[in-house]
């Protein structure tokens, strides 16, 4: 859900010494712009040369193009030496409460809140097709992502 329906449009940084980023030297002081949404996350990832890139990002795979706006929470699933099926958090590139010791400090409480909302959701109510013209991922970019169009059709269990 995160990775498809983040709520941030934009992560920003500032760089608090002399780096580079993909080969390109960024001076101390400059604010970096990462997008959580776009190229790798949510469409096809842009060309880089593997050697321009940092150890640390080397690890992470890549989303396989195909299906990349599917909710598949099973691309996040591998099997391990012994025959394992395991989550791996490396499977693909996601920013949805971004990353290292500035990332989200809210991120434990998010994942409990959905948790909880989910399981009530499941527990009463089967939740039918809402039809191709509402179901989407379409959002305004303001502060924070809001979806044009956020609709479910629940029917509770008992009358199905």
């Amino acid at each position: 859900m995160v990775r498809l329906g983040t709520p941030v449009p934009v992560l920003e940084r500032q760089c608090d010494r002399d780096t580079t980023v993909l080969g390109r030297a960024v001076p101390k002081g400059t604010t970096m712009l990462m997008l959580a949404q776009g190229p790798s996350l949510t469409s096809p990832a842009l060309r880089i040369p593997e050697a321009a890139r940092s150890s640390s990002a080397r690890p992470c795979g890549a989303w396989d193009p195909e299906g990349m706006q599917l909710f598949a929470p099973e691309r996040w699933l591998s099997t391990d030496g012994a025959g394992n099926v395991v989550f791996d958090p490396l499977a693909g590139p996601v920013l949805g409460f971004g990353g290292g010791v500035r990332g989200c400090f809210g991120r434990k409480l998010a994942y409990l809140e959905m948790r909880i909302v989910c399981t009530l959701v499941a527990w009463n109510f089967e939740l039918l097709d809402c039809g191709e013209e509402l179901s989407g991922y379409e959002a305004m970019e303001e502060i924070t992502y809001k979806p044009t169009s956020c609709y479910m059709k629940p029917r509770r269990w008992e009358d199905a």
